[in-house]
């Protein structure tokens, strides 16, 4: 064993000292390769100068210029010199070679005009180099004889009879050659460049095979020949070299067969599955079909849901195109076939549907099919599918009742009432609350008959079931209740196909490299929703489902979790649409497992999520059985027999199909095609662009809100969607400050920065900036509408971010890095120079970005990025820490001023905890004023409770000068952790040493209150009659004595304290609250205690119900939100009933990241992508 270990070792070791080695003798090579291109550069240049000099000479000899540049003319001269050598050539091409390249350096270009093999007797191989404008044009005449009366096509020439050759022969031994000068005369000038010379510019066999690569890829001709010039900087190549090699290209692929026989060979090449018909007489084909082979697996797999759709202007031929797609448990789109149609007509649809439902087999039909309202289309689905559910798509319907009802109403709050209301009819979750909304919109709108007649005539009386979510949600649909998935597959498809005149034989190639795509993402999604484990799924009642289903699944179930904490077990409140129409489980299902305190089952999740990979479920039943063609052709051989002559031409004609080929379709001009709107044309066309160009200068205008997201004008929507931008997924614009005067332009550098969009719906002419792109475009001074540009980006997603805190104190809050991930998810982009603001409590902070990667602006949206939190250098030279930690038994020197606060922190670890837990031990704080007249408050809180207030604490002091607070566990299992102390100025500069130390609970402090009487006492004591405690009997009576004339208790009732008599008079109680003070304290405790405090929201309480009240009650306070997790105002109770009902304040009631069910497709969607939903998916405005 050992020994194989070893062998195996050193076969590695082997095979990578092998590696290295031939990287580096590349490495070598390629050195070589450019120190020989850039020789010979210098020396072509330096032959370009020489003749330059050459000629001007030539003109300042002679002003008559006998030297001709004409073709054919008779200037002449010798460069034998540059030809002449003795070097001994070690094969023929090493010499033809040498030649080529003197040739080029002095402006010529070397060819080869006759070569001679070894002969008889001594006769030794040979060639002869010639110039290529050697000999002269032949004309063969042969565009006279053609036809003599048509114009003849202009020709040229670059023959001039140049006389120049070179002979090389073979010496005979080793293949060694040597070369001769036979004549070094040209009778041409030298050309300056070799551009345009056709041989020179003649492309080697590597460079070949890289445009034929680069071409099967679909690159551009100028591309290839932009990346052969950077390739080689000798390439003298020109755009006719390269169209030229791959027109060779293609023909040599065709080998002579016609365009359908080429796109027959290789559908058959690549496994797809063909079926055409044409026409009888013609041989023209009129329906053709096709898919590939991993797609009828996909189908398989996820047979469920198929979603239909035909375009037009797809092809040169104007033929409709009929794409069928599905949808993985990733929830991707994936391309089930394509069918070219004749028309749209019922018969062609049938036949279409036909051939799909023979080669997917009968165990494997679709439940839901989605389509428009196309009669014919629909025809056929109910006679091919007959059991299959038919849906009609939300979208379009909602655009048509757009279209055809908006201009009944003569105000847009009245038309945004009946949409409103025509959402709410379609969303119907019963067919009772459907009969009650459909009252509702005839009583409400009965002064609009054209728009209740049209709704009720063309969509509901007809086809209420196909669309209504009352019975749409009876079946099993996984979401899809539109076409846009098709629409959207249609848009990437013209996309990949570039142009409309296309022929199906160069289409065939384009669309099977965006079939292999489409199969890369989905097996990459795949793979993904198995190896990848999201932070929010990480929670118990994951555990079954986590790698297991699709990463889609998980985030619909996460949805309906957090339902759950409203809905509870209620399966009537529930609703259990996402049971009926997922095959996930539902809120109150959750509910009932978390209760239980078990994950949820992954037996209760369908099939259709469980599924991640791409082989099929079902096989259709003759993929197991070996096929023979015998039978069949013996049965026809039958048949033919017994016909007549016209049934056996009829069957000779249908055979004729498989060996004969059929002719392409003749071009159309001009086609309507299918009955499509005009708008619904237009945006397609549109979406066929490859970039977006969006620019705008707008005012800038201020709006509070969060993150980075600016408002746009609507217009700018119609602008971005109509070059096809909602398809690129988030947009992000550039945002440049606009300098009115020219010389503040020039004086100051450009301020720019990045940002998203939230909506589209701020006032035309101007952009509305929330407070984090004001502050990095503008300073505090800045005038009231200033301008910006607004620029269209495409930003990478960010991988590194270096940010610095602007100030101390970011670093001291716990888990700070979790508090900036919360804050940045409102932000879509991030750049260089730019201050982020972070909240936390009532503090905020700012935090300059030094440094992003990849790029100086990125995009932080759905990307994990590394952050770096550097501590500022200056900062922390001249400011002190703003939470001063301080050590058990250490005291620490301090001021405050009057008003402010200094804050310190400590820490309790277990041990400690433990001992004060158990009451043996208390926490002391103790502070020691120094400075005269000058007064402070203490107050301690715990973490996450960083910075305690009057109104925010735990602990506080109020004693006057130097004091002493116990901390006394409240909560004995949260005692462990971080504290912080604050200390108030109360009055005056005060100087101070504050110390924290722990205290043995034995030690009592002077003045604790007296035993009262009925506490046990010992045999030999007795109770003194004046202080209540007990005294040994033997010394009772000196005790008593003693007593009554020096001690006195207080007889406020509940105090009790004994006092010494001279300290009686400076012992005194707050009327209103009973608590014991010494005189000069009294004034102080009734400023802090029960002088009126005014909170924000409008509350006036005193201190101590001040404290309740914002920690539990005031809607001001912060609280956790259970959908974003941020930390948020509470807000008053939730407007909407339902969520008062569910416990939900009024922020979780209207928070961005919870979930509801869109109005037009009923996907769970989050609240803040909402407007964007349905203005990108549903064109709603």
């Amino acid at each position: 064993m050992d020994f194989e270990l070893r062998a195996a070792k050193e076969k590695l070791e082997r095979e990578q000292r092998q590696r290295k080695e031939r990287a580096t003798r590349k490495l070598e090579r390629e050195k070589k390769a450019k120190a020989e291109s850039s020789r010979q550069r210098e020396a072509i240049e330096a032959a370009q100068r020489s003749r330059r000099l050459d000629a001007a000479r030539a003109e300042l000899l002679d002003d008559a210029s006998t030297q001709c540049s004409n073709v054919g003319s008779e200037c002449e001269r010798d460069y034998s010199s540059e030809f002449i050598t003795q070097e001994i050539f070690k094969s023929r091409e090493a010499l033809i070679k040498w030649a080529r390249d003197v040739g080029r350096r002095n402006g010529f270009v070397i060819v080869i005009k006759t070569s001679a093999a070894a002969g008889h007797g001594n006769k030794k191989p040979r060639v002869t180099l010639g110039c290529e404008r050697s000999g002269c044009y032949r004309d063969t005449g042969k565009n006279r004889e053609v036809n003599a009366e048509k114009k003849m096509k202009l020709t040229s020439s670059k023959k001039c009879g140049c006389p120049f050759s070179l002979m090389g022969k073979n010496l005979g031994t080793n293949d060694d050659w040597m070369l001769h000068v036979v004549c070094g005369v040209h009778n041409h000038p030298a050309g300056d460049v070799l551009e345009g010379h056709s041989y020179a510019g003649r492309l080697s066999e590597e460079e070949t095979s890289l445009l034929v690569d680069m071409s099967k890829n679909m690159v551009q001709p100028k591309e290839i020949l932009v990346t052969l010039k950077e390739r080689c900087d000798l390439n003298v190549s020109t755009m006719k070299t390269i169209y030229n090699a791959r027109h060779r290209f293609k023909v040599a692929e065709k080998a002579g067969r016609t365009q359908m026989q080429q796109l027959f060979a290789q559908l058959v090449d690549h496994k797809y599955i063909e079926c055409h018909r044409k026409c009888d007489d013609t041989e023209t084909v009129t329906d053709l079909f096709w898919t590939h082979p991993t797609n009828l697996d996909l189908l398989r797999a996820f047979p469920h849901v198929l979603i239909m759709d035909c375009t037009c202007k797809t092809n040169r031929y104007r033929m409709p195109l009929l794409e069928i797609v599905g949808v993985t448990s990733t929830d991707l789109t994936f391309s089930v076939c394509f069918a070219y149609l004749q028309y749209d007509r019922e018969d062609n649809y049938a036949w279409a549907l036909g051939i799909l439902r023979s080669v997917i087999g009968e165990g494997v039909l679709p439940s839901v099919i989605v389509t428009d309202r196309e009669m014919a289309l629909m025809k056929a689905i109910s006679m091919v599918f007959p059991g299959a559910t038919h849906f009609l798509c939300r979208w379009h319907i909602n655009r048509n009742v757009f279209a055809k009802c908006k201009k009944s109403f003569e105000t847009k709050e009245k038309w945004d009432r009946f949409i409103m209301s025509w959402d709410m009819l379609v969303s119907s979750s019963t067919e009772e609350q459907y009969i009650l909304q459909l009252a509702m919109l005839n009583k409400e709108f009965n002064t609009y008959p054209e728009a209740l007649e049209y709704v009720r005539c063309s969509w509901l009386d007809p086809y209420r079931d196909k669309f209504v979510a009352a019975w749409t949600d009876r079946s099993m649909h996984f979401g899809n209740t539109t076409t846009n998935r098709a629409g959207s597959s249609h848009a990437q498809l013209k996309r990949q196909l570039g142009s409309s005149q296309g022929t199906f034989e160069s289409y065939w190639m384009k669309i099977h490299n965006f079939l292999e795509l489409q199969h890369t993402n989905i097996k990459a999604s795949f793979e993904k929703s198995k190896t990848i484990v999201q932070h929010i799924f990480k929670p118990s009642e994951f555990k079954e489902l986590r790698g297991n289903i699709s990463i889609s699944a998980l985030e619909k179930i996460l949805a309906e979790t957090k339902r759950a904490n409203s809905v509870g077990i209620d399966q009537d409140a529930c609703g259990c649409v996402i049971r009926h129409t997922h095959g996930l489980p539902c809120a109150h299902e959750i509910a009932k497992y978390i209760r239980e305190g078990r994950p949820i089952p992954l037996n209760c999740i369908h099939p259709h999520w469980c599924k991640l990979d791409m082989l099929a479920t079902a096989t259709p039943k003759s993929s197991s059985m070996e096929l023979d063609c015998v039978p069949e052709l013996e049965l026809i051989a039958q048949r033919f027999k017994e016909y007549d002559s016209s049934r056996k031409l009829q069957l000779l004609n249908k055979l004729r199909e498989l060996a004969v080929p059929v002719i392409e379709p003749e071009f159309k001009s001009r086609t309507r095609g299918p009955h499509l709107k005009a708008n619904q044309q237009m945006e397609e066309s549109l979406l066929v662009g490859k970039g977006v160009v969006f620019y705008r200068v707008l005012e800038a205008v201020p709006y509070q809100g969060y993150g980075d997201k600016i408002k746009l004008p609507p217009s700018c929507f119609t602008e971005l969607s109509d070059q096809g931008a909602l398809d690129k997924g988030p947009m992000y614009f550039r945002l440049s400050k606009i300098y009115q005067d020219p010389e503040a332009s020039e004086q100051q550098n450009q301020k720019n920065t990045h940002s998203g969009v939230l909506e589209f719906t701020a006032p035309e002419g101007s952009v509305e900036l929330p407070p984090h792109v004001w502050s990095n475009l503008f300073s505090a001074t800045s005038q009231n509408t200033p301008l910006i540009e607004v620029r269209y980006v495409r930003l990478p997603k960010g991988t590194y971010a270096k940010l610095q805190p602007d100030g101390m104190g970011f670093s001291d809050i716990p888990n700070h890095k979790a508090v900036l991930e919360t804050s940045l998810r409102q932000h879509a982009t991030l750049s260089e120079g730019d201050m982020v603001s972070v909240s936390h409590g009532d503090l905020n902070y700012k935090l300059q970005v030094l440094e992003l990667k990849p790029s100086s602006s990125v995009s932080v949206l759905e990307t994990d990025i590394e952050v770096d939190i550097v501590r500022s250098d200056s900062a922390s030279e001249t400011t002190q820490h703003v939470l001063v930690p301080l050590l058990f038994g250490k005291a620490e020197p301090g001021f405050v001023e009057e008003g402010k606060y200094s804050y310190y922190k400590f820490s309790v670890d277990n041990i400690i905890s433990e001992k004060i837990a158990s009451g043996d031990m208390n926490v002391v704080v103790k502070i020691d004023v120094e400075t005269n007249g000058g007064d402070t408050d203490l107050y301690v809180s715990r973490h996450p409770v960083i910075f305690p207030s009057q109104h925010q604490h735990e602990w506080s002091s109020h004693d006057v000068g130097s004091k002493i607070l116990i901390l006394s566990p409240k909560d004995q299992n949260l005692i462990a952790g971080i504290y912080s102390i604050g200390v108030f100025g109360f009055k005056g500069l005060t100087k101070y040493h504050i110390l924290v130390y722990v205290e043995d609970c034995s030690n009592r402090r002077v003045g604790e209150k007296a035993l009262s009487s009925s506490s046990s006492s010992a045999a030999d004591t007795v109770e003194c009659q004046n202080c209540k405690h007990y005294i040994p009997t033997n010394t009772i009576a000196l005790h008593e004595a003693f007593c009554s004339r020096h001690n006195v208790v207080c007889q406020y009732e509940g105090c009790g304290v004994v006092l010494r008599k001279e300290e009686m008079g400076n012992h005194v109680h707050c009327i209103k609250c009973g608590r014991a003070f010494q005189q000069g304290e009294i004034e102080k405790h009734m400023k802090v205690f029960h002088e009126p405090l005014h909170c924000l929201c409008g509350a006036v309480l005193e201190k101590e119900e001040m404290v309740q009240h914002q920690s539990f009650v005031c809607p001001l306070r912060l609280i956790p939100c259970r959908f974003c997790g941020d930390m948020v105002q509470a807000g008053s109770s939730a407007s909407d009933f339902r969520d008062r009902l569910r416990g939900l304040s009024e922020h979780e009631s209207v928070c961005g990241s919870r979930t509801a069910p869109c109005d037009s497709c009923g996907r769970s969607v989050m609240l803040k992508e909402m407007d964007i939903h349905r203005v990108a998916v549903h064109q709603k405005d």
